[in-house]
């Protein structure tokens, strides 16, 4: 558990108590990962209060194995107790390992294990008298090696408090083990620098302050590079609130030092950060690519919709936000170079639209780079779930009982209907499936010719036409939904309907169709790729699914067709074209 805060608030107090005072009492300052109730610290405290019982004993508890975070409450404790005051800091790991004192230029003993905890001290103060602590003497004629690890801090610490010289104590350390620092520079606008400490609730405190970072102001964009090897974003803002519940937020505290946090949530824990951990800050533009498959009318209007949802929520193109937008036009092959050609032009996460855009991300993008999909029919069965971290999204799944229900209560006597479907993409094999089980449930006989890309389109509608087939269902397509206009248009002339799945293909020429809500789709991801932008795991969020409810008619091609819509559908319609 995280106590740095517990110290400050304690030096604070002890600061103000000792204002008047002129003849302080000498002070044991104990900070250790061990329990104030384990046998080490008990003995300490009682062999220490016996021989010496007017010394004051303050114990601070340390986070467990963080020697970074521990060498900080180190730096924080020597700078605010009084000249001969005593320090000892036992924090794993190397504490069992040798032991060393030294002495700052205001008499301050320090006695620590050989494990960098002495780092900030030696770097931050003028030290010297740098010895092992393993003199014999000391032990009654025992090597330090052969005591208990209780009994060797017990009698050491006793040694330190006796004022005896430092060198009587042990042989001299030649070269104390030191960890690096990163001190905070701000350079053209990289900010370098490092987290101090996390609190109880792993928010990070760094050594960052507001005079380092002038460059940034609130709402902008931060990208954060942790150990040259986690990025992850971060808004500037004022508090923990300035952002929604679960997403990352960066503030300067009332320190005036830059604190990284999660509202309502452990960032140290999000992203595996500590006490030393190196930070590179820079404010900085997110690229998002979106790969599709093909750009039928409703996948351009789902780009139009997510981008402006997303300006709204404050990623602005030309201003914080690039987007970066590859197009397989149709073939699935070169979905994987267009994926290659987005990783070396470097993008922070990847909207793929559609299912076959979809299925080469989870398969061709690292872990480290998010996946948002969306416009996707069945994620599972598509096998995009479950296949590496950092993915989820949106599905536009259609309601097949409802869209049944649809069809029928626009020709109600109709036993017989035709189907063209792209047998290469997943997402319609699905649709193919539940629209037969649908269909037998009601008695209609549905006919299906697949193809394997446009070209075969001609063969297949002509194939229902010598069937005298008068309805053609398209569901869940995208080579047909990218076809649309061309498959209407002949449907017109032999007077057949079309029923689509979503208003593009109403506008497109379809009779009507019933669908999920598309702009509710777009705007949702928008909101899914923000959230998952500031620090909100895809892992975390379920996929996204809508009810089919949205009706779209096309009145030019019923006047065509000599068709009447049923008032309850018009009554329904959102969409009306022309």
């Amino acid at each position: 558990m995280k106590k740095t805060i517990l110290l400050l608030i304690s030096l604070l107090i002890l600061s103000c108590s000792n204002t008047n005072n002129t003849t302080p009492k000498r002070t044991l300052v104990i900070i250790s990962d061990f329990q104030v109730s384990s046998d080490l610290i008990v003995k300490i405290y009682g062999a220490v209060l016996t021989k010496y019982p007017d010394i004051e004993i303050q114990f601070f508890p340390a986070a467990t194995f963080d020697i970074k975070e521990a060498a900080y409450n180190l730096e924080v404790a020597v700078r605010n107790f009084p000249p001969n005051s005593f320090f000892v800091c036992i924090v794993e790991p190397g504490a069992i390992g040798k032991k060393m004192i030294f002495r700052t230029d205001d008499n301050k003993e320090i006695l620590v294990p050989d494990n960098g905890l002495a780092s900030r001290i030696i770097k931050y103060f003028s030290t010297h008298d740098f010895y092992y602590v393993d003199n014999p003497n000391i032990f009654d004629g025992k090597q330090y090696n052969e005591l208990s690890f209780e009994e060797y801090y017990t009698k050491a610490v006793l040694a330190m408090i006796s004022d005896v010289p430092l060198k009587n104590l042990g042989s001299p350390v030649d070269n104390p083990l030191i960890y690096q620092i990163q001190e905070p520079v701000n350079e053209n606008g990289v900010i370098k620098g490092e987290i101090l400490f996390t609190d109880n609730f792993g928010n990070c405190v760094t050594n960052i302050n507001s005079d380092i970072a002038n460059n940034l102001k609130p709402g902008d964009l931060l990208k954060i590079v942790a150990n040259d090897k986690i990025t992850f974003f971060s808004t500037l803002g004022i508090s923990y609130g300035s952002v929604p519940l679960y997403e990352n937020v960066s503030f300067f505290n009332s320190s005036k030092r830059l604190e990284i946090a999660t509202n309502y949530a452990d960032i140290s824990q999000r992203y595996g950060i500590s006490a030393g951990t190196k930070l590179k800050i820079t404010k900085t533009n997110v690229k998002i690519g979106i790969l599709l498959y093909n750009q039928s009318s409703i996948v351009f209007d789902i780009i139009t919709t997510m981008k402006t949802r997303l300006q709204e929520l404050g990623f602005i193109e030309s201003q914080n936000t690039i987007y970066n937008i590859k197009n397989a036009n149709g073939d699935k092959a070169s979905l994987k170079n267009l994926i290659d050609e987005m990783l070396d032009e470097g993008i922070d996460i990847i909207v793929p639209i559609s299912t076959p855009a979809s299925q080469s991300a989870v398969q061709f993008v690292p872990d480290s780079i998010p996946i948002v999909f969306t416009y996707v029919t069945d994620p599972q069965s598509a096998g995009i779930l479950n296949i590496r971290k950092s993915v989820s999204g949106l599905s536009d799944a259609t309601n097949f009982s409802d869209y049944m229900n649809f069809v029928t209560e626009l020709f109600p006597s109709i036993n017989i209907i035709g189907t063209i479907y792209n047998n290469t993409e997943s997402n319609s094999i699905y649709a193919q499936q539940q629209l037969k089980s649908q269909a037998d449930l009601k008695g209609i006989e549905l006919i299906q010719e697949p193809i394997t890309n446009k070209d075969g389109i001609n063969i297949a509608y002509n194939n229902l036409k010598s069937k005298d087939i008068k309805v053609i269902l398209i569901v869940a397509d995208n080579t047909m939904s990218n076809e649309m206009q061309t498959l209407s248009a002949l449907a017109i002339q032999d007077k057949i309907a079309i029923v689509g799945d979503s208003y593009q293909h109403a506008k497109d020429g379809a009779l009507a169709s019933i669908s999920v809500d598309y702009d509710a789709l777009a705007r949702g991801t928008g909101d899914f790729v923000a959230s998952v932008i500031r620090g909100i795991n895809p892992d975390l969020q379920k996929v996204r699914t809508f009810s089919t409810n949205i009706v779209a008619i096309n009145n030019q091609t019923a006047n065509n067709l000599n068709f009447t819509f049923p008032l309850t559908i018009l009554k329904r319609a959102k969409y009306i074209f022309p």
